[in-house]
């Protein structure tokens, strides 16, 4: 435990009244002659003031002020040691429920406190975006076509822009993951005429594999790849947020 651990378990012990009368005496004095234990001391009541509002006094024992003016004024009749032990046992029990009260007590208002901080977290940061789109263009030009993906449903639409029907082939989707696979999937054939988006759902590849994998339309045979692989030439693409 460093320096500092230790001031502030002592400004703490201090604060909620464990320390025996030596202890606290000194601890009083040392005040005097270290501002970083005054600072703790003074911290630690900060925190704590809130609890002295919540918590409400216990009453000792009537009796208990009589022995103890007693003891001190020399004039009262020594107690008998079974009450002298109870005495002790009492204040000894009083103590240790004070501190577990004052303890639960900011337990429970760390534990408020953490909860106001998520709350308050999840409510102004932005929530992950779930819409992607990929463009896939030969040059500078419009894109051939236009990807969108919903990572929260999973569906996939593929847009034609500027690309045009082929005589005797098809467009054919595929994705590439490294981490998954060396090689490019077959996510099927995009509709021939060209005249009206393509949709797919991917349910059964994982959004994170989605976003970094590297999207591909290739020029295939009618029918499709009869290779199980691109064999014509191959646009390529990413998925990248869409704005909101």
């Amino acid at each position: 435990m460093t320096e500092r651990e230790d001031i502030d378990m002592l400004a703490a012990e201090y604060v909620l009244g464990t320390l025996d009368a030596a202890e606290r005496t000194a601890v009083t004095a040392r005040r005097q002659r270290e501002p970083a234990l005054d600072a703790a001391i003074e911290a630690w009541q900060r925190r704590m003031a809130p609890l002295d509002v919540r918590i409400a006094p216990v009453a000792p024992p009537s009796e208990i002020y009589g022995q103890i003016t007693a003891r001190i004024d020399g004039s009262g009749v020594a107690s008998t040691p079974s009450v002298t032990a109870e005495v002790v046992r009492l204040t000894v029990l009083e103590r240790r429920v004070a501190f577990w009260r004052r303890a639960t007590a900011l337990a429970g208002a760390v534990a408020a406190m953490l909860a106001l901080v998520i709350g308050f977290r999840d409510t102004l940061l932005p929530a992950p975006p779930q819409n992607f789109v990929a463009v896939f263009q030969k040059d500078d030009q419009q894109p051939a076509f236009l990807l969108a993906i919903d990572l929260k449903t999973r569906e996939l639409v593929i847009r034609p822009v500027t690309a045009e029907p082929l005589q005797q082939r098809t467009y054919q989707l595929w994705i590439l993951d490294q981490q998954v696979s060396p090689v490019p999937s077959s996510l099927g054939l995009i509709d021939a005429s060209l005249k009206e988006p393509t949709r797919k759902t991917v349910a059964s590849i994982d959004p994170a594999v989605l976003k970094r994998a590297t999207f591909g339309i290739s020029e295939e045979p009618a029918g499709g790849s009869p290779t199980g692989r691109p064999t014509g030439p191959a646009l390529h693409g990413r998925l990248i947020p869409a704005a909101p």
